[in-house]
């Protein structure tokens, strides 16, 4: 009897602590919020400042709010501990509590902090930054919510919502998340500008869990990997460029990319949270510039911020040619890109100053031509032609020709050149390209084979297209090439 007693009282006890709240907050007693902030504890999105105060009239900083959101979406902390989170925002230290949670955020896209490398984590949440956040959260991780038709449909201080919220405050409003406050006219306030407290950010993380679903016409497409057109750079102090990547396959889910410098201070990443980037050199060294995909796959490019040293090719094997230009060995660097596409922001145009002759008079005077090459070649080619400009001889130039896309030639990754091409000919087995012929001596823009403008290309790793012979009687008078192809 008294065991059966015994079991009994347990019972009941037992289910009497299954009854009670488990979080029950000492100060949300009869507070508007109670239910939600109850509900928002249960589900592990927030914690109370201690054990019995759960502080509604609290502000909610930007660190919190992300990391609710991060908990919200169920991710595990420690896969997203990345060093070179502290290269993107300077003020989010390693170690601290909510590390992780800013970087799965950035990582995804939902946020891209507050400028000049800030995330401002103690920064007091405005309304309408949590309203932003929220509304990307659920539209890159791909949750939709339905209608409400008790919507808000306007805010009467609609005008000082920020351009960069209103969709987001309007689509949470749609929802029936948002809801504001009356403003005493009948019409209903949202007050972008005050700071949200924790029993707000509780009762909107509420009612978006009860509403979200995953769309279930979403393909989730990841990234499985990732290259920069660009893998070196030459650039000076002061100078700005572009970086492109090439991420595969087409269509990923979420083409967020992450953009950071290894040293800020010799080249800065304007646009470090975007499908592509502009960067603006700083000061001389050597920086790796990295780009990341929202699942960490990530691609670097080498930056030199310095004025460019001139590549004295004379004696460079293969190997050390592709380093140069590619930094890394290719096997054929004819098909290094595939396209015109991937060809072109590799490219820069060049002036170079040549002799010419006035046609009339014989005299010869100067000019400028203008034709476009690889960047990593540029300083190289400028050199070459100073060097020509400067021998006694004057040789003249009326045409120079380098970049062209041409996939499976070199003028195609913009290592060729082809000079004064009417009197230079290409030269095959049947016929010749141009009627002039190759007449040196007898024609000044005819180069002389094994002349001083040969040796000058050659001195910087360029070989005139005579190579090609091979026995089968084809020559290219015209074409010097830096990999002699």
């Amino acid at each position: 009897m008294k065991k059966r007693l015994l079991s009994l009282m347990l019972a009941v006890l037992l289910l009497s602590s299954m009854a009670l709240p488990c979080f029950a907050f000492d100060d949300i007693e009869g507070h508007w919020a109670q239910s939600y902030i109850e509900q928002a504890a249960r589900l592990g999105l927030f914690n109370g400042v201690s054990e019995t105060e759960f502080n509604p009239k609290g502000t909610m900083t930007r660190a919190m709010f992300v990391s609710v959101l991060g908990r919200l979406a169920q991710i595990k902390p420690e896969d997203w501990n990345v060093s070179y989170l502290e290269l993107m925002f300077t003020d989010v230290k390693s170690g601290a509590w909510y590390y992780p949670y800013v970087s799965w955020a950035a990582h995804h896209g939902i946020t891209n902090g507050m400028g000049e490398l800030k995330f401002s984590p103690n920064g007091k949440i405005t309304r309408e930054q949590m309203a932003k956040l929220l509304a990307s959260f659920l539209r890159i991780e791909g949750y939709t919510l339905e209608d409400d038709p008790n919507a808000v449909t306007r805010f009467s201080d609609d005008a000082s919502i920020a351009g960069w919220a209103k969709e987001s405050v309007y689509y949470l409003a749609q929802k029936g998340i948002l809801t504001g406050a009356s403003d005493g006219n009948g019409g209903l306030l949202f007050s972008p500008k005050k700071n949200a407290t924790r029993a707000e950010c509780a009762t909107l993380f509420c009612r978006v869990h009860d509403k979200m679903v995953k769309d279930e016409n979403r393909v989730e497409i990841l990234p499985t990997s990732i290259k920069l057109m660009q893998s070196n750079l030459q650039m000076e102090p002061d100078g700005f460029d572009s970086l492109l990547p090439d991420v595969a396959p087409i269509g990923v889910t979420n083409p967020t990319i992450l953009w950071y410098s290894t040293d800020p201070n010799v080249v800065s990443v304007d646009n470090p949270f975007d499908t592509f980037t502009t960067i603006t050199a700083k000061s001389p060294g050597v920086a790796q510039l990295y780009a990341v995909t929202s699942n960490r796959l990530s691609a670097y490019c080498t930056v030199n911020v310095g004025k460019p040293t001139p590549i004295v090719a004379t004696g460079l094997s293969y190997t050390e040619k592709c380093m140069l230009i590619f930094g890394q060995y290719v096997s054929s660097p004819r098909t290094y890109y595939s396209s015109a596409a991937q060809a072109k922001p590799n490219m820069v145009s060049v002036s170079v100053k040549v002799w010419d002759i006035n046609k009339s008079t014989g005299e010869k005077y100067t000019r400028t031509l203008s034709f476009t090459v690889h960047r990593n070649i540029a300083p190289t080619i400028k050199k070459i032609f100073e060097e020509i400009y400067a021998l006694p001889e004057k040789p003249p130039f009326h045409s120079i020709g380098g970049y062209r896309w041409e996939y499976k030639s070199e003028h195609g990754v913009g290592l060729a050149l082809d000079v004064n091409a009417a009197e230079n000919p290409y030269v095959s087995s049947e016929s010749v390209a141009y009627s002039s012929g190759f007449r040196p001596g007898e024609n000044p823009y005819s180069i002389p084979v094994g002349g001083s403008v040969d040796k000058i290309f050659a001195k910087y790793g360029f070989t005139r297209g005579l190579f090609w012979d091979g026995g089968n009687g084809r020559k290219d008078y015209m074409h010097y090439s830096f990999f002699g192809t």
